[in-house]
């Protein structure tokens, strides 16, 4: 029997939407004042989704009497389903006169809905006619695609965006479970009650697209715009599909807080990726450090093995020792024998000793004065062999410099004349030159005398050339002068004057005064030819003020040139002036300077004299210096010769002192440190007797314990053998170790690498997506709110909210409606009486 819980929440599922808009809607109307106008659209759908005819109801409400009101509206055939009020209609404008506090009234309307319903069949994998195919059997498809119709341009961050208005949208579809099989549906809730299925969904479309998120996120969140259900078919019927839908989900939207922030999410993911590297970097370093412990571990099993060879050499060597202590103990005895003989023969060795060092330290004093007298005999010997060479080595030169200077003397001797002839020609020519100069200093006294009056006259000249200038400037100005008489003359004019005449001579004649008449004629005839002179005159004038003006002009432009001139001559007339005054006084002094060479030749000629007696003295005494030093040359080789002997001598004595000294310190230090190695020698010998005693008595200890050395190293051995055979396990446990440490880090790496990056990398990309809500939220919101009916408001007056229910109705044709049922079955009867009082109640619902 058709199950009474499946049509229980199928009317639900269709009122849903209105039962949140209603109580929303009231809150909204007391919060303004306005009325309140509540649409529900109900439309028949064809099987593929087309509008058959769209019924509208409204509901106009307030908290007081209704009174006269105006709306807005679209519909046709509006008619009042609740009172007998008539409505006033005019164009889309609706007035009503209403005495309670609502208005019901429904009507038609052609508009297009907000959300289109598209849906295409399936049989046997080709696209039908669900008409043409009723009662087949075969594997089905029902593709449902809803599809947004409500959309605008927006700018959201500086970007272009196209918002969809959100209509949330309940979908139901109930199989008959007789005629459908095997049902699996893509989205959605499938609830199966035996009877019937009953597939629900909900979907928000457009809503993908105004998030503008990515496939992978749209599937994963199952924002989805279609549902796919498909089956197997016995008897194929067009399912019973109906839709609710409302734009009134502003609660919704606005409760997604704008300051979420999604930074704490992915720093998780980040931290958890880093906890992820961390543990692939552990395993790693667990897996090196149990490599390192495998292979050191195998290093310290091999000085296990070592070890135990060691102590088994030991025990070997333990045996020998107990073998032979007895014998060591009887060498210490005869040692302890020994060393007591030599010591009572050390007290005789000391005491020769003794005498010994004494003599060797007096041997030893002596000796260093006779090296002292020896050292200073060399020095002395020395000295004397460094003069002798220096003296015969100079003596040649000296002989040399002998001849050279007698040589000269004799030159200069015999030059003498001559050089006392040319000190008196150059004092003569000095004289001469001294006076001479007086003639040109004379001369430069008078170019800088000429120099100095040239200077002056040239500033003269410049004075007057200012004069001059100034001079121009008064021709100029009698130019101007000239030139306005001339204006005057040529400015003054006649006419007045001879038109006086002419009527004088006119109002004579008048009179009879003929010659009066004849005489003002002539008069006029007269100034009538001085008016052209006058012209004339003033034409001659205008060319003399233009001549003076050139001639003032020219004037000006020469006197400057020639000022220039003048300043240029005036700057080398004082460079001449100074540099003759720097003439003047430098000839000043060389003329002094020029009396007192002459005076210095008098005095040379004076010297000159005595130079040539001192030179003939001179002359003498060198040829006996010559003579001299021939022979000292001859008597310096023998001394040279005698004094090198002597040296050599002297070296090989100071030779052997320094031998025998050095030899004779070895001596005595030697006495010391045999004084010294004797008194060692004795304690040493003392201590070596003492401690042969301690040995022969540790001897005996050491036999009586080398039993006990034997029994401990036989313990060691046993320990050591446990050791290695321990090692040995130990170092197979460490080698498993090994591989599972590195059986972990492989597993860790590909943990991280297939499952935390991949994590982190998708995380990342959602939560930025879903970032993107918060950027279109408030725009939905305001899409959503705007959307407020389907068929018009009077939005001055009114708040409105709007629903839709959508209803797909199988089409009968003739050949279906001629066919009956004569199923005789209980369980179907039932079933389409449970159909026809759900179709009745959606009937019900859209013609109240």
């Amino acid at each position: 029997m058709y199950n009474k819980n499946i049509k229980k929440k199928s009317i639900a599922l269709a009122t849903v939407a209105l039962v949140v808009a209603n109580s929303t809607c009231a809150f909204a109307a007391q919060s303004d004042n306005k009325l309140t106008k509540d649409e529900t659209v109900y439309s028949i759908l064809d099987e593929n989704g087309n509008v058959t005819k769209n019924i509208v109801s409204d509901w106009i409400k307030s908290d007081s009497s209704l009174g006269n009101i105006k709306d807005v509206s679209k519909l046709t055939n509006i008619k009042n389903i609740k009172g007998n009020e008539k409505p006033s209609v005019s164009g889309n404008e609706v007035t009503w006169d209403v005495n309670g506090d609502d208005l019901y009234y429904q009507g038609e309307s052609n508009e297009q809905l907000p959300v289109d319903v598209n849906i295409k069949y399936e049989l046997n994998g080709k696209v039908v006619n669900p008409k043409e195919v009723k009662g087949q059997s075969g594997n089905f498809k029902i593709t449902i695609k809803l599809k947004n119709n409500v959309k605008k341009s927006v700018q959201i961050n500086g970007k272009n965006r196209v918002i969809y208005t959100p209509f949330l949208t309940a979908g139901e579809i109930l199989l008959d479970r007789d005629n459908f099989k095997d049902i699996e549906t893509s989205v959605g809730t499938m609830l199966d009650e035996g009877n019937n299925a009953s597939i629900t969904f909900v979907s928000l479309p457009g809503l993908s697209k105004s998030l503008n998120l990515s496939s992978k996120l749209n599937n994963y969140l199952n924002l989805k715009d279609e549902v796919v259900i498909t089956g197997n078919t016995t008897n194929f019927q067009v399912p019973t599909i109906m839709f609710a839908l409302t734009s009134d989900i502003t609660g919704t939207l606005e409760d997604i807080d704008g300051d979420m922030d999604f930074s704490e999410l992915k720093d998780s993911l980040q931290k958890l990726q880093d906890a992820g590297a961390d543990l692939v970097d552990g395993a790693k370093q667990v897996a090196e450090g149990s490599e390192t412990l495998n292979s050191n571990y195998s290093k310290f099993d091999d000085g296990v093995k070592s070890l135990d060879n060691g102590i088994t050499t030991l025990k070997q060597g333990s045996d020998t020792l107990a073998n032979s202590l007895p014998t060591l103990n009887e060498g210490a005895m005869s040692l302890t024998s020994g060393l007591q003989q030599i010591n009572q023969g050390q007290q005789s060795l000391n005491s020769g000793i003794l005498t010994y060092t004494s003599s060797a330290n007096q041997l030893d004093g002596a000796y260093a004065q006779l090296n002292s007298g020896i050292n200073s005999l060399d020095r002395g010997i020395s000295s004397l062999s460094d003069g002798a060479k220096t003296l015969t080595d100079n003596l040649p030169t000296l002989d040399i410099g002998a001849m050279s200077l007698t040589s000269g003397l004799k030159e200069l001797n015999s030059s003498q004349s001559q050089f006392a002839s040319g000190v008196q020609s150059y004092v003569s020519n000095a004289n001469k030159l001294d006076q001479s100069y007086g003639n040109i200093n004379s001369g430069i006294d008078s170019a800088y005398n000429g120099a100095s009056s040239l200077n002056n006259g040239l500033s003269s000249l410049s004075s007057g050339v200012d004069s001059l200038m100034s001079s121009t400037s008064t021709v100029s100005s009698l130019a101007d002068s000239v030139s306005q008489v001339s204006s005057q003359l040529s400015s003054s004019s006649s006419s007045q004057l001879q038109a006086q005449i002419v009527a004088l001579s006119q109002k004579a004649a008048a009179n009879g005064d003929s010659e009066l008449a004849a005489e003002i004629a002539q008069l006029g005839s007269s100034l009538q030819q001085q008016s052209g002179q006058l012209n004339s005159a003033a034409a001659s004038l205008n060319q003399i003020s233009s001549g003076l003006k050139t001639v003032a002009s020219k004037q000006e432009t020469g006197l400057s040139a020639v000022k220039n001139g003048i300043s240029s001559v005036s700057a080398g007339a004082y460079s001449l002036q100074s540099g003759l005054s720097t003439l003047k006084n430098g000839s000043s002094q060389f003329g002094s300077s020029l009396n007192q060479f002459a005076g210095a030749g008098n005095i040379l000629g004076d010297s000159s004299s005595k130079l040539s007696t001192a030179t003939q003295s001179a002359y003498a005494g060198s040829q006996q210096l010559s003579a001299g030093t021939s022979k000292l040359v001859n008597g310096a080789s023998s001394l040279t010769s005698g004094v090198s002997e002597l040296k050599n001598g002297s070296s090989i004595l100071v030779g052997g002192s320094q031998t025998f000294g050095t030899n004779l310190s070895k001596f005595a230090q030697a006495g010391s440190e045999l004084k010294s190695g004797s008194s060692v020698l004795s304690t040493a010998t003392q201590s070596a007797y003492a401690g042969s005693q301690q040995l022969s008595a540790g001897t005996g200890k050491l036999v009586s314990g080398a039993s006990s050395l034997t029994n401990g190293v036989n313990q060691l051995k046993d320990g050591s053998s446990t050791l290695s055979s321990s090692s040995t396990q130990i170092k197979d446990g460490i080698s498993t170790l090994s591989d599972g440490s590195n059986q972990l880090y492989d597993g860790t790496v590909k943990f991280k690498k297939e499952g935390l990056d991949k994590l982190s990398t998708t995380g990342d990309g959602l939560i930025s997506e879903v970032g993107n809500i918060m950027e279109v939220k408030d725009e939905l919101v305001s899409a959503s709110k705007e959307y407020n009916n389907y068929s018009g408001i009077n939005s001055d007056d009114m708040n409105g909210k709007v629903r839709f229910v959508l209803k797909v109705q199988e089409s009968e044709d003739d050949s279906n409606k001629e066919k009956t049922t004569k199923k005789e079955d209980t369980k179907q009867s039932d079933k389409t009486e449970e159909k026809q009082g759900f179709m009745d109640w959606i009937k019900g619902l859209f013609n109240k």
